[in-house]
């Protein structure tokens, strides 16, 4: 089975969240090696004490399948710690599964790996990790891709416990389904809208282009793709943070609205292959449904427009959940309605925030890139990468479709 590391400060953790997790991924059948700043004793702030075998600034990621991060008033020694900063760099850009409990959070934050993602800390340090570009999740547990945060010691066996799933994540090949042995019974299918059931990703992009050019300001690639997938909040949020305070956002998605409207006057343009996959996943026997970025009154008029609006069991719109995007809110909204687990969904997206999404909602990723390819870690989370919708029903059918 698996190795995990589970690094302790040198005093001071939090001894549920090292003895009571380490207990759990044992029972699931993996070897844990704990690390600190040094080799030897460490006390616990509850009266426990472990042996530290292995010294933190010899260790790497590539010799393990986990790196989980104890909390704990001592985790404030390694917040910023290179040691600790490097091996969470390391084990986010390698995809291995990435834990860390009560205050340890801060270090995946500083790290720089928590960066898009949905997470959780102790509920004092949550602006900490929101000024690291996190989505503060709440407290309990939260999974995003291969990391997962938790808040506390209460949380510490449900903690322990997502920590062995995602290990079985990565030892069947990724989620049950292509390059795995479990069984699967897929259910529906939750589509995305925007870049991937229609063609509106670059009109939105140049709608956007326009609407800055018109208040003297230049959107180029390298800022555009990071809002892609992503709510309108979200986005206008990532245009100031690129283009600075002064950006007139209101304004400017105001005429970013208008131009795109303009364009989508004769209905937006589907995707090819559309209407046959529907089509097809009828015939499976499968249900639908859509969950997107953009609001559910809109998504339906734009669905209703082409005539597909009745091919949908479920619309769900980024208005009627908290979090958007790559938070899992949307897609459990989907499911909930559908009356599926979301273990038997299948969710078809474009962009990395709805890849990150569908996995953190424990559903089954399949990617259909359109302006952005996948990076690495995202082909890691998904089940599939094709290269258009024509080819998602071979998909489907190797992911355990009937």
């Amino acid at each position: 089975m698996g190795r995990v590391l589970m690094v302790v400060p040198p005093e001071r953790f939090r001894d549920e969240e090292l003895f009571d997790t380490r207990a759990v991924v044992e029972a699931g059948g993996h070897h844990v090696v704990v690390a600190s700043m040094r080799v030897g004793e460490c006390p616990g702030s509850r009266g426990g004490r472990v042996y530290a075998e292995a010294a933190l600034d010899a260790q790497r990621a590539a010799d393990y399948d986990a790196i989980v991060f104890v909390g704990g008033g001592g985790s404030r020694l390694l917040w910023r710690d290179e040691d600790a900063l490097r091996l969470a760099r390391e084990a986010a850009d390698s995809a291995k599964v990435l834990g860390a409990i009560c205050l340890a959070p801060v270090i995946l934050g500083n790290a720089g790996v928590l960066q898009g993602r949905a997470a959780t800390v102790a509920g004092s340090e949550a602006r900490t990790i929101e000024a690291c570009g996190a989505t503060y999740a709440g407290p309990g547990v939260t999974v995003d891709g291969t990391i997962v945060t938790a808040n506390g010691p209460k949380s510490s066996t449900l903690f322990g416990q997502r920590i062995v799933e995602l290990l079985a994540y990565r030892e069947g090949g990724g989620p049950a389904g292509i390059g795995s042995d479990r069984p699967v019974a897929v259910k529906a299918v939750i589509f995305d809208m925007d870049g991937l059931m229609f063609d509106t990703e670059r009109l939105a992009r140049d709608a956007w282009r326009r609407a800055m050019a018109e208040h003297g300001y230049a959107l180029d690639d390298s800022v555009y793709l990071t809002a892609v997938g992503r709510t309108v909040e979200a986005a206008c949020q990532t245009f100031v943070d690129a283009l600075g305070p002064d950006l007139p956002i209101k304004d400017v998605e105001a005429a970013k609205a208008r131009y795109l409207q303009e364009m989508l006057t004769l209905g937006p343009p589907l995707k090819e292959g559309l209407v046959a996959l529907l089509d097809d996943i009828d015939d499976l026997g499968m249900l639908t449904a859509v969950a997107s970025s953009t609001a559910q009154a809109e998504v339906a008029r734009r669905l209703s427009s082409v005539g597909l609006l009745a091919r949908f069991a479920v619309v769900v719109g980024g208005d009627e959940v908290a979090r958007g995007k790559p938070a899992p809110d949307l897609f459990l909204r989907a499911a909930e309605r559908l009356g599926v687990a979301p273990a038997d969904c299948v969710v078809l997206e474009d962009s990395e925030a709805g890849i990150r999404s569908a996995a953190a909602a424990g559903m089954i990723p399949v990617m259909v890139p359109d302006l952005v390819e996948p990076s690495p870690v995202i082909r890691e989370l998904a089940a599939a990468v094709v290269g258009s919708l024509p080819e998602v029903l071979g998909a489907l059918r190797e992911l355990g479709a009937a």
